[in-house]
């Protein structure tokens, strides 16, 4: 009887072990297959932009508050932090750069910040879009439209990503990466050399290595992702992506006055009204009638492409209007009610950043930002235009089907 029950428990002791082994190389197996966490996105993204540096936990409850369902935070190094900034200054110090070993290394302050912030966002299922904006390598602060003569091209890009992807992947509340905030490049041609036939594809290579899940959010040279490059999108061989563009047209209107206060060009405050006759751009020719439908029209290439790719996801990534433009309110609901008839997401630039473009504060006040983003709101009729768009969050809840 003995040598019978210390038969079983041998028995036993062996299963057990087997059973623990082929746990330990299924768990192993898990491990090497990680693709990410499954992130389905909202049917609509109704929001707002904040560059990480300046983003505030007000904003977030804001947002929420206000029932913004997403928010397009840009990701830069942590130098852009005045504070920081003086430190290194005050204590001679240079600024941490890139490694192999350590390629997000210029972010750590950032991603900090980030990480603190994540979880107010999942609180409020406020859906996250983290996208590279001044990352290493970028060009110039003003190189939208080309002034310092460069084009974006440094690898870093491919690297930063890589690690992100891999950092986040498992993070359900950030559903989207925005590969790149403005990618600029002084012609079609270099934007297709650099940008569409390298840059772009070696980056989401990278960011598929680690995360397959995770939506993208791509946007189009040659010049601030306005909407006549999407004439140039190629077919990008990916199932979860989101094409992007920025909306400030007519751009004379929308950033009048925003040269002058840069030091850059003539002071036009007040020169533009919308509805209304303005250049498309400072310096150009008067273009006279602009209403809804000519800025509806400004936006053809978005309708064309989405013609040649049914079912493709839009997502108007910044659009805003420099706030004592005349008639302001007016630009925002009329484009409001353009992207909603198109079925496009959007996401507002901005608030609780640098206070021109700010709809929290009068048409007249200084440009001075207040020291606390959620104490002294004003109630502008911009303000209400946008909140307005954001409410129709309210309607419409559910969730997009995976791909």
């Amino acid at each position: 009887m003995r040598i019978k029950r210390l038969h079983h428990l041998f028995t036993l002791l062996a299963t057990l072990a087997f059973l623990s082994a082929d746990a330990a190389a299924s768990a192993a197996t898990a491990a090497t297959d990680d693709t990410g966490v499954e992130r389905t996105l909202y049917a609509r993204w109704r929001g707002a932009n904040a560059h990480i540096k300046s983003l505030p936990p007000s904003l977030i409850e804001y947002l929420a508050a206000n029932k913004a369902n997403a928010i397009r935070i840009l990701m830069e190094l942590d130098i852009h932090d005045e504070a920081y900034a003086k430190e290194l200054r005050t204590t001679k110090r240079k600024p941490k750069v890139p490694t192999p070993e350590d390629p997000l290394a210029p972010y750590e302050l950032h991603l900090a910040r980030l990480d603190s912030l994540i979880p107010l966002c999942r609180q409020h299922g406020i859906q996250i879009i983290l996208t590279a904006g001044g990352v290493y390598g970028k060009s110039g602060k003003h190189d939208v439209f080309y002034e310092t003569g460069r084009d974006d091209r440094d690898p870093h890009l491919i690297d930063f990503w890589r690690a992100m992807s891999k950092r986040y992947k498992n993070e359900p509340t950030i559903v989207a990466y925005g590969i790149k905030n403005e990618p600029n490049y002084r012609d079609p041609k270099l934007a297709k050399e650099i940008w569409w036939d390298w840059l772009l594809p070696e980056t989401i290579k990278a960011i598929r290595e680690n995360d397959k899940k995770a939506w993208l959010v791509v946007e189009s040279p040659p010049n601030g992702s306005l909407a006549w490059g999407f004439a140039k999108i190629p077919t990008i061989d990916d199932t979860r992506v989101i094409y992007a563009l920025h909306h400030y047209m007519p751009h004379a209107y929308t950033h009048q006055g925003v040269r002058a206060i840069q030091k850059r060009g003539p002071d036009t405050r007040g020169a533009y009204t919308y509805p209304g006759d303005s250049p498309r751009f400072d310096g150009g020719k008067m273009v006279t009638g602009w209403d809804k439908a000519a800025v509806e029209r400004t936006m053809k290439e978005v309708f064309l492409f989405q013609k040649r790719n049914p079912g493709s996801r839009v997502l108007v990534s910044e659009f805003g209007v420099i706030r004592w433009a005349p008639g302001g309110a007016q630009w925002l609901t009329d484009s409001i009610e353009i992207f909603e008839r198109h079925g496009w997401d959007w996401t507002f630039h901005s608030l609780a950043e640098w206070p021109g473009w700010d709809p929290t504060y009068e048409a007249d006040a200084p440009i001075k930002r207040r020291p606390k983003f959620e104490e002294g709101i004003q109630e502008t009729d911009r303000l209400n235009a946008v909140k307005a768009g954001w409410s129709l969050n309210t309607r419409d809840t559910s969730r997009a089907s995976k791909p």
